[in-house]
């Protein structure tokens, strides 16, 4: 936060980064000589049941960032804007991706205010509200901004043009936003709509998401009875009938 080293200079020591810990999750040695950072060194390559190395989730909306992204990331992760631009982004980062011969999967990272009615949803985020002291929400929030990162930015922004409930779109409420730097929005709204919008998200491109809440135990409950069951996850059934077949293997020997 405060650093005002170009995006251009920023970005070109990430994608440096990204190469180096690709090389040491994946291979025995790291050899890389770059502009910024040299390192020929024997390496520990990581061991994972789905992939060859764990998974790199990058974000950003800056253009700099989305060719990283297009040439390093497994998931592209956005905070929540509106849903048709973030369809459009995912057009834009796909298309950038390809011209390095890859293809790329995206995630969402959003809070989430799940009742099993929309009115208890809307009572809870009003009683998140009920004691924020405008101004010293300002002084916390900005203690972690970062003043020249455009996605911060644009977080603000969707918030200041919200509707008079703090609405971007319907069930993306963005109050959320006025103490937190970073992810300013969250899905609020009755555990069927709630659903319905992430299928929505789903629809348009959207492989992965991180949830959140306030306070975080007491919100996972909610969203792990009312939601979580009724969401898809065909890598972890698979995972876990693997499991079972392995499991059966052992008796029979």
């Amino acid at each position: 936060p405060g650093q005002t080293t170009s995006a251009i200079e920023r970005y070109s020591k990430t994608s440096e980064l990204l190469e180096i810990l690709i090389q040491a999750w994946g291979n025995e040695t790291i050899d890389f000589e770059g502009k910024h950072y040299s390192l020929h060194i024997e390496s520990a390559p990581a061991k994972c049941i789905f992939n060859k190395r764990p998974l790199i989730y990058f974000g950003g909306i800056s253009p700099e960032a989305k060719e990283v992204a297009a040439k390093y990331a497994d998931v592209y992760l956005m905070w929540p804007e509106k849903i048709q631009t973030m369809s459009e982004t995912i057009k834009e980062v796909s298309s950038l991706a390809a011209k390095y011969g890859r293809e790329i999967d995206f995630g969402l990272r959003i809070h989430a205010i799940v009742r099993e009615n929309e009115k208890d949803a809307l009572n809870h985020a009003k009683r998140l509200l009920s004691k924020l002291n405008d101004e010293e929400a300002f002084k916390q929030r900005s203690k972690h901004q970062n003043a020249v990162s455009y996605g911060v930015y644009r977080q603000d922004e969707l918030r200041k043009n919200a509707d008079s409930n703090g609405f971007i779109e319907p069930l993306v409420w963005s109050m959320v936003g006025k103490a937190y730097s970073g992810c300013g929005s969250a899905l609020l709204g009755s555990s069927k709509d709630v659903l319905d919008k992430i299928r929505d998200y789903m629809n348009i491109g959207f492989r992965s998401f991180i949830f959140s809440g306030f306070p975080l135990l007491n919100e996972c409950d909610y969203f792990g009875k009312l939601v979580l069951p009724n969401l898809p996850n065909v890598a972890l059934a698979d995972y876990y009938k693997n499991q079972e077949l392995l499991n059966l293997n052992k008796v029979i020997k």
